[in-house]
């Protein structure tokens, strides 16, 4: 019997120094993207910005893509560069997990010193997917992932946020896990301005933003770590021609399952996925804007 694994395509940039920048947020047209933010050496700074493309079916070929980062300069005197990697991973294989760069896969694109430019590598940064196959065995894949990337119609996406809803409900109705705490994503159901995001901060521990814009017809997602509003006024000023920056359509933390599920009443939120034994949330702003 024969079974294919998904590989997603994968760009990342580091700090090669782990101690002159620290990463200040991320933006890319790619399909369906979801970052990560790495502290390789636990100083509570981003040493990598990563970007997984989750819909690697819609990538377009013939077609440029962006990934941007932007950094905050740190310490200039350990000689800080940032060095970009194009990959492939593949899927959480447990709840918790992360998506993992498949083996000896990375490839080295190029860098930059503070202040000047080394030289680019000679390969290309184009990304495709693949599938692949081993003596017809039966290949493990990732079952965290199977029922996100089965949504494909509306009802399909109503099905698994309400699926996700009453998972929530029902913990936090169990005294032995209402105050347990949780990693959680809220997926709201239109955009909200930065200035609004005080109302979620104030009340809940927020680690990740994800806002929406939209350039040349394309949809620009942004991502970061950073929750005042000042990020999206910078991002804002970034030299992105043509850009429409619509606001803030997902938030992201850890916190009581008590405290989480108080926004399931909220009528400005579409979604309130948590992690639980068996699953992981996903984020639901891309499935929202796009299924049929």
């Amino acid at each position: 019997m024969m079974r294919y694994i998904s590989y997603y395509p994968t760009f990342d940039v580091r700090d090669s120094s782990k101690a002159g920048y620290s990463g200040y947020y991320i933006w890319t047209d790619l399909p369906d993207p979801k970052y990560d933010y790495e502290d390789d050496n636990s100083d509570s700074k981003n040493d990598e910005l990563e970007v997984v493309s989750r819909d690697q079916w819609s990538i377009q070929a013939n077609t440029f893509y962006n990934v941007n980062t932007s950094w905050n300069v740190i310490n200039t005197n350990v000689n800080p560069a940032n060095v970009a990697y194009a990959s492939y991973s593949i899927a959480p294989l447990f709840p918790g997990g992360d998506y993992n760069t498949g083996y000896g896969s990375a490839e080295y694109l190029g860098g930059a010193y503070y202040g000047g430019l080394f030289s680019p590598a000679a390969t290309s940064s184009d990304q495709t997917t693949s599938q692949s196959e081993t003596n017809n065995q039966t290949i493990s894949t990732s079952k965290i992932n199977e029922k996100y990337n089965g949504i494909k119609t509306k009802q399909d996406l109503e099905n698994f946020k309400t699926a996700a809803h009453e998972k929530l409900k029902s913990l936090s109705l169990n005294k032995n896990s209402n105050d347990a705490r949780a990693k959680y994503i809220i997926t709201l159901k239109k955009p909200i301005g930065a200035e609004r995001l005080s109302k979620f901060t104030e009340k809940i521990n927020v680690q990740e933003v994800i806002g929406r814009g939209y350039k040349d017809e394309k949809i620009i997602t942004i991502g970061t770590k950073d929750t005042s509003e000042q990020v999206f006024k910078d991002i804002k000023k970034d030299n992105i021609e043509n850009f429409n920056f619509a606001g803030i359509v997902e938030i992201s933390g850890e916190d009581k399952i008590s405290e989480i599920a108080k926004y399931l009443e909220d009528s400005e939120i579409f979604s309130v996925e948590i992690q639980t034994s068996d699953s992981v949330p996903q984020g639901l702003s891309w499935k929202l804007e796009n299924a049929k």
